[in-house]
Parts: C-alpha cells; structure tokens; sequence
C-alpha cells in the first residue's frame, strides 16, 4: 500500500473520529455527573451547528467569531437544560431523564425544523483553501482543522478539570453527590455547568462536522456514533477514554471503506464495537458500576 494513501486515510480517520469523540465525550460527562445518558446529545449537536450558521449566514459574523458565540450561547442552554429537564427528575431512576431527554430531542428536532427549514445550509470551511500539499502527501484542511481544534480544547478541558477548584468539584460530584453536598460542594450548580460543558463539546463538534456533513436535521444521527464512541473507551471518570474510542471507531470506518466496501462505511465501525463488547463489556478503561435493587 502506498505510504501516501495510507497517511491520508489516517488523517481523515483520525479527524471523523474526534468529532464522534467530541460527542461522547460530552455524554460521558453528563453521564459520571447524573449516571444517566443525555438522549438529546445529538439534538445539541444540531441545534449547536445551526447557532453557527445564524451567527455566520444571517448575521454576517466572522466565521471564527460565530463559532465562539455558538459555543457561549449553547453553553446557556446547556446549563438551562440542566434545570429544566434534569433537575425535575433527579431524585427519581436515571430512565426519567432517559425518557425526558428522548422528548427533547425529539421536540428540538422539529422546532429547528420550523425555524431553520428542512434543507442543508452550506458552511464556510475554516480554512478557505480546501486542501493542502507536502510532498505527494494532500490533506483536507477541514480534517487538519478538526484535530487542531480538538487539541486545543482537550487542553482546556483537562486544565478545567485537573488544575481548577472548579475542576476538582465536578469530579468530586462525578465520584459521589452525596459526599460532595456534605463537604459543602453546590452540587445542583455544578451539575449544571456540567451540562454547559457537555453541550459545548456538542457545538464544537457540529461546528466542525458542518463543512463535511453540511449543517441539517441528519447531523443528529451523529450522536449514534458519539455513544458508540463512548462504549469503546468505556463510560467512567476516565471521560477522556471516548475521545480514543471515537478515533478507534473513526479508522475502522475510514480503512473499512477504503480496504473493504465503501458502501458499508457505518457497518464496519458498528462490527468492530460488537466484537469490543464481546472481549470487553466495559469498554476500554470502563468500570464495573454497582446497582442498589
């Protein structure tokens, strides 16, 4: 196989699976914080990429700048939802907000149906030269882009989490709620900027998955591949472990398509993560969580 094909394929592997990497990465946030699994993931996602296009398409904001302003207003609603839809159901079994999730993802897909129309918009590329040259290697900008972005914020979510107070208590509340009330941690407050942290992975992830997938309804089917993504690397306080299994999942498709049949791009992805659950049910770096029945 020639070396230059095969450093491509990688490239672009690696750069579909951090945006699978991104989402899961937020639904396992969510999920160490409430041990429930935020259904809606994908509905953010969406409704994050078409907060892109308005800030870029409408308002006639730098590209740049619109993302930013897609992250921050996303991030409000994040922790809104945190409120509305979380918080009713707290005390109650993880399936009610399952099930509340479900809902809202399902009345966020309509509502930005209404409000945005059912046909794809068109994103600028971050990077307006679509591909670029070394040697007889030729790489997508769009990919090079991903895995800058994704770089830079990993780096700020581990600094959030590992050398800030606020870091230290949203893992603190991810290990255990209630010792974290008793130590005298605001857990409904951080559970809440939990839920802005998560959607903002959401955005970032739909803001760069735009210019491939183009920004409409069908980008909320991304969040299959977030929670698969997810599965892989294991759900846990280890959250950085899906950002690995997106990429994991992300070269199987990317080689699969290539080597195999394009044609089953998403079956390959969904073979491989069948077979990790039959080596390792936990994922990865996944731990055993014991239920009170």
């Amino acid at each position: 196989m020639d070396l230059a094909i095969f450093v491509q394929l990688l490239i672009g592997g690696i750069a579909m699976g951090i945006i699978y990497g991104l989402i899961g990465f937020g639904i396992n946030l969510i999920f160490n914080a409430t041990s429930g699994v935020n259904f809606a993931q994908g509905a953010l996602v969406m409704l994050g990429a078409y907060m892109s296009v308005t800030f870029t398409n409408f308002i006639k904001l730098p590209l740049f700048l619109s993302a930013i302003c897609a992250v921050a207003v996303m991030a409000v609603i994040g922790a809104l939802f945190g409120f509305f839809v979380y918080e009713p159901v707290r005390a109650e079994k993880s399936h009610r907000f399952l099930l509340a999730a479900v809902a809202v993802s399902i009345f966020l897909t309509e509502v930005i149906q209404l409000i945005w129309g059912k046909l794809p918009y068109v994103v600028p590329r971050f990077i307006k030269k679509s591909s670029v040259r070394a040697g007889t290697l030729v790489f997508d900008t769009q990919n090079l882009c991903i895995i800058g972005v994704a770089v830079v914020c990993l780096f700020l979510i581990h600094l959030l989490l590992n050398k800030t107070q606020l870091g230290l208590m949203m893992r603190a509340v991810g290990q255990s709620k209630e010792v974290s009330s008793l130590m005298g941690i605001p857990v409904r407050w951080i559970v809440r900027i939990t839920f802005a942290c998560s959607t903002m992975m959401a955005t970032v992830a739909g803001v760069v998955a735009g210019p491939i997938f183009f920004v409409s309804p069908l980008l909320a089917d991304l969040s299959v591949k977030g929670f698969a993504s997810g599965i892989i690397g294991g759900f846990g306080p280890r959250v950085f472990a899906t950002i690995i299994g997106g990429i994991i999942l992300g070269l199987v498709e990317t080689f699969g398509a290539f080597f195999l049949s394009s044609s089953y791009r998403d079956a390959w992805g969904f073979i491989f993560l069948i077979c990790m659950l039959l080596i390792s049910p936990y994922g990865l770096v996944g731990e055993k969580r014991a239920q009170k029945v």
